[in-house]
């Protein structure tokens, strides 16, 4: 309901997480006044709608918006005006910077770096030597520059989904897992193809007995990884699979799809997703080439999904 309030604003509403998200106001003064002014006229209608406090960050960019807005929580509103980004951002603490956690912070301050403004007077040449692609994405932040634009959800496709009528029902949970890990990965390969995440995972079963049930669950960040996808897939099954009754057909959907992950990038947790970056992208290599079958789980059973 939040979003929904967010998108009378302005059409291009970016989640961030189940409470988190950046509006793009440009362009739209004529409708609804100056830009301060329709931050109150918000903050004023979530209050009354839905009885929630909200902090805004206004800035020129999403990097400086998101720490505004963490700086005035758990209810306040802060603007940092057009020429003022260095002056607001040099006393902050550097973990104040979005990507720096604390393992990242206690690396930096052993270095004797303690605010940003010990950040941006850093060249970027030590900063790239030092810690490579995130030295010198943290040589742009602490100078307050980001060129990241907002990006509204994806209307079309509204989902992608697989399922499949099994050869015959069954009530083993160990098969209808690996028949689930197929179609996860057949409709998450179907994600990456489209350079689309999803944030909604849906389980669906039908019984031997025609009655359908469904099971929904939304990420706090969206993905198109199939571990990821899976492990909530496995779990929505655990959890819905609970009649003493044979189950005929299988499906899996995502919908609230994205064009972004929305990864934060950081010297030790970017690692592991850079990782499974790679992983995926060698697997759609190989399946563009050989074939869907040509590469799979070894727990996926290998169906045709519909």
């Amino acid at each position: 309901k939040v979003f929904e309030i967010l998108k009378r604003y302005s059409p291009l509403v970016e989640p961030m997480s189940l409470d988190e998200a950046f509006v793009d106001l440009t362009g739209c003064e004529r409708l609804h006044g100056p830009v301060l002014k329709s931050a109150e006229k918000i903050r004023n209608e979530i209050l009354e709608a839905l009885g929630l406090n909200a902090s805004i960050g206004i800035a020129s960019n999403k990097l400086l918006a998101k720490i505004a807005s963490a700086y005035c929580k758990p209810n306040g509103m802060l603007w940092i005006a057009p020429g003022m980004e260095q002056r607001f951002l040099a006393p902050l603490p550097i973990q104040r910077i979005p990507g720096i956690g604390p393992k990242g912070g206690a690396e930096l301050r052993r270095m004797g770096i303690k605010s940003v403004g010990d950040l941006a007077r850093l060249p970027l040449e030590l900063l790239e030597e030092a810690y490579g692609k995130w030295g010198v994405s943290l040589y742009s932040k602490a100078r307050g520059i980001s060129d990241s634009p907002v990006i509204g959800e994806v209307e079309d496709p509204r989902s992608i989904s697989r399922e499949t009528t099994l050869e015959m029902d069954s009530a083993d949970p160990l098969f209808l897992e690996s028949t689930l890990s197929y179609l996860t990965e057949k409709a998450a390969g179907q994600l990456r193809e489209n350079k689309l995440f999803a944030r909604t995972v849906t389980l669906k079963l039908r019984y031997s007995d025609f009655k359908t049930v469904t099971r929904s669950k939304t990420l706090e960040m969206p993905t198109a990884e199939d571990h990821t996808l899976f492990k909530i897939g496995a779990g929505l099954l655990r959890k819905l699979f609970t009649r003493r009754v044979r189950v005929r057909l299988i499906g899996i959907a995502f919908t609230s799809l994205t064009a972004t992950p929305y990864r934060q990038e950081g010297l030790f947790d970017s690692k592991g997703g850079q990782c499974w970056d790679d992983l995926y992208q060698g697997i759609d290599r190989i399946r563009h080439k050989y074939g869907f079958r040509s590469i799979l789980r070894a727990r996926s059973n290998q169906r045709d999904a519909n």
